[in-house]
Protein backbone atom coordinates (compact mmCIF):
# COMPACT_ATOMS: atom_id res chain seq x y z
CA UNK A 1 0.00 0.00 0.00
CA UNK A 2 1.22 3.01 -1.04
CA UNK A 3 1.98 5.75 1.71
CA UNK A 4 1.96 9.11 -0.15
CA UNK A 5 -0.37 10.67 -1.69
CA UNK A 6 -0.49 9.17 -5.66
CA UNK A 7 -2.14 12.43 -7.72
CA UNK A 8 -3.90 11.85 -10.95
CA UNK A 9 -2.23 14.12 -12.77
CA UNK A 10 0.24 16.92 -11.84
CA UNK A 11 -0.53 20.59 -13.21
CA UNK A 12 2.22 21.98 -15.22
CA UNK A 13 3.00 25.26 -13.65
CA UNK A 14 5.70 27.28 -14.07
CA UNK A 15 6.78 30.79 -12.21
CA UNK A 16 5.92 32.68 -15.35
CA UNK A 17 2.10 31.08 -15.17
CA UNK A 18 1.95 32.06 -11.35
CA UNK A 19 3.21 35.70 -12.49
CA UNK A 20 0.91 36.36 -14.90
CA UNK A 21 -1.81 35.27 -12.58
CA UNK A 22 -0.88 37.55 -10.16
CA UNK A 23 -0.99 40.10 -12.11
CA UNK A 24 -4.31 39.52 -13.55
CA UNK A 25 -5.46 39.64 -9.74
CA UNK A 26 -3.71 42.82 -8.63
CA UNK A 27 -4.86 44.37 -11.78
CA UNK A 28 -8.74 44.43 -10.31
CA UNK A 29 -10.25 42.49 -13.33
CA UNK A 30 -10.88 39.20 -12.87
CA UNK A 31 -13.83 38.76 -15.58
CA UNK A 32 -14.38 41.10 -18.82
CA UNK A 33 -10.57 42.99 -18.23
CA UNK A 34 -7.54 43.60 -20.30
CA UNK A 35 -6.19 40.20 -20.15
CA UNK A 36 -9.43 38.46 -20.77
CA UNK A 37 -9.21 40.50 -23.86
CA UNK A 38 -5.61 40.34 -25.13
CA UNK A 39 -6.48 36.29 -24.89
CA UNK A 40 -9.28 36.72 -26.98
CA UNK A 41 -7.49 38.49 -29.32
CA UNK A 42 -4.09 36.26 -29.66
CA UNK A 43 -6.61 33.16 -29.84
CA UNK A 44 -8.27 34.41 -32.62
CA UNK A 45 -4.56 35.58 -34.45
CA UNK A 46 -4.03 31.73 -33.75
CA UNK A 47 -6.61 30.20 -35.02
CA UNK A 48 -7.00 32.37 -38.14
CA UNK A 49 -10.32 33.47 -37.36
CA UNK A 50 -11.73 37.27 -36.86
CA UNK A 51 -12.95 36.70 -33.71
CA UNK A 52 -12.71 34.62 -30.44
CA UNK A 53 -14.92 34.42 -27.23
CA UNK A 54 -13.15 33.60 -24.23
CA UNK A 55 -15.99 30.77 -22.12
CA UNK A 56 -16.01 30.08 -18.19
CA UNK A 57 -16.25 26.25 -18.42
CA UNK A 58 -15.87 23.86 -21.00
CA UNK A 59 -19.74 23.24 -20.62
CA UNK A 60 -20.18 26.93 -21.41
CA UNK A 61 -18.28 26.29 -24.63
CA UNK A 62 -19.80 22.99 -25.79
CA UNK A 63 -23.19 25.11 -25.49
CA UNK A 64 -21.92 27.61 -27.87
CA UNK A 65 -20.49 24.89 -29.92
CA UNK A 66 -23.66 23.18 -30.24
CA UNK A 67 -25.14 26.82 -30.70
CA UNK A 68 -23.35 27.95 -33.37
CA UNK A 69 -24.47 26.05 -36.26
CA UNK A 70 -28.42 25.83 -35.22
CA UNK A 71 -28.49 22.44 -33.72
CA UNK A 72 -31.77 22.43 -31.45
CA UNK A 73 -34.50 20.35 -31.59
CA UNK A 74 -34.72 16.88 -33.68
CA UNK A 75 -31.56 16.96 -34.49
CA UNK A 76 -29.08 13.86 -33.64
CA UNK A 77 -25.93 14.83 -31.78
CA UNK A 78 -23.53 11.54 -31.31
CA UNK A 79 -21.73 11.72 -28.16
CA UNK A 80 -19.47 8.76 -26.48
CA UNK A 81 -21.02 6.69 -23.93
CA UNK A 82 -17.61 7.04 -21.91
CA UNK A 83 -17.91 11.19 -21.28
CA UNK A 84 -18.56 13.39 -19.05
CA UNK A 85 -22.15 13.98 -17.76
CA UNK A 86 -21.77 17.95 -18.89
CA UNK A 87 -21.32 16.96 -22.44
CA UNK A 88 -25.22 15.23 -22.48
CA UNK A 89 -26.56 17.62 -20.31
CA UNK A 90 -25.25 20.51 -22.72
CA UNK A 91 -26.41 17.84 -25.80
CA UNK A 92 -29.79 18.07 -24.59
CA UNK A 93 -30.32 21.59 -23.35
CA UNK A 94 -29.69 22.08 -27.32
CA UNK A 95 -32.42 20.59 -27.80
CA UNK A 96 -34.59 21.73 -26.08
Amino acid sequence: MRSGFLPFARPAVNEDDIAAVSAVLRSGWITNGPAGAAFESAMAAFTGNSFAVGVSSAAAGMHLFLKMPGIGPGDEVITPSMTRVSIANMICLAGR
